[in-house]
């Protein structure tokens, strides 16, 4: 579900379901992990099928102007009427002699030259030179809850995190399969694989510089995110982190070098990402279960329904909080608020 405010936090709108984990709707089984851009336009969910669905919110309309009849009788060929009376473009175009695109699953919108239009026949009457208008058919503001892309591991896929990098969005995705991979929004191409882990990948962390992944091999390892290491496998460097499965990992958001990692033997361990070294280990009670980095602060909350803040210089506890039930992730939304 998405959920949003009419006024933060007491008054919570209606949320809008716009995925289930059923048979027949998007994923096949249980619903595992969810990813959403810092703009809150793409938003991804995982399942223990191996699936990625991605959907997008706030979509922008295309214009183009087709000067070719020609151009326009390709167009009106490939629309087909949908279940909510829209007309959706089935195959991508290459129209005006190959210079633009028109890709599948673009609505072509009721306005400029074909301003409500309600039959494919409407487009014969079209004058060139003509205008068009086109919009992603599942942009979720817009009511019809359609997967944007859809990826795959051949395994549950366990965790994922979104990244810009340059201008483009990035998702990263941790597996059962025992690899990482890194897609693009654009187009849904697998841009990297990620293998090494000798076990299933159940937490990611990535920031401007690296790629962190952990696992129930019971190692950290480091990634660059765009270039191959020495070895060939993409691994800068694997740190033996834990006794047990690794559950969390983060990094500082202020200090690059930074890396956190927390395992089921209850450590938490903060280490130098350039040299694998450890720089501090921390008790906790529980299994931590998520965890954040943010300068000297460090916040942990696990299955024993606590909330932690740590202070790394002094490697001391400074508060901890009950939550009503145990937590399962964090996130900060401004300087000093945790959700």
């Amino acid at each position: 579900r998405w959920h949003e405010w009419n006024s933060w936090p007491s008054q919570p709108a209606r949320p809008s379901e716009f995925l289930r984990g059923e048979p027949g709707v998007s994923h096949e089984n249980q619903v595992t992990s969810l990813a959403v851009s810092r703009d809150g336009n793409y938003l991804a969910c995982s399942c223990t099928a191996g699936k990625i669905v991605v959907y997008r919110r706030n979509c922008p309309i295309r214009q183009i102007e087709l000067n070719d009849f020609e151009d326009v009788v390709e167009l009106k060929d490939s629309l087909k009427l949908g279940d909510h009376g829209e007309f959706v473009v089935q195959r991508r175009l290459e129209l005006a002699g190959g210079n633009m695109l028109v890709e599948p699953q673009e609505q072509l919108l009721p306005e400029a030259s074909v301003e409500g239009f309600k039959r494919r026949s409407a487009l014969d009457d079209v004058e060139v030179p003509a205008t068009f208008r086109f919009r992603f058919v599942g942009c979720l503001t817009h009511g019809l809850r359609r997967a944007w892309r859809n990826l795959s591991h051949d395994g549950a896929v366990l965790c994922m995190m979104m990244d810009v990098e340059g201008s483009s969005e990035v998702l990263y995705s941790g597996s059962r399969d025992r690899h990482v991979r890194k897609w693009s929004l654009y187009d849904g191409s697998l841009l990297l694989k990620y293998s090494g882990h000798t076990s299933m990948v159940r937490c990611l962390a990535v920031n401007s510089k690296y790629l962190a992944s952990g696992g129930d091999d019971r190692t950290v390892r480091l990634w660059h995110k765009n270039a191959f290491g020495e070895g060939g496998d993409g691994c800068l460097r694997i740190i033996p982190a834990h006794k047990d499965f690794v559950r969390a990992v983060a990094f500082c958001n202020t200090f690059l070098e930074r890396l956190v990692s927390a395992g089921e033997d209850r450590t938490i361990i903060l280490w130098n990402a350039a040299t694998g070294g450890k720089l501090r280990e921390f008790d906790q009670p529980s299994v931590a279960t998520a965890i954040l980095l943010a300068g000297s602060c460090m916040v942990t909350a696990g299955e024993d329904a606590r909330l932690r803040i740590w202070d790394t210089e002094l490697a001391s506890l400074q508060h901890s909080v009950k939550h009503p039930q145990r937590v399962s992730s964090l996130s900060w939304l401004r300087a000093n608020s945790v959700y």
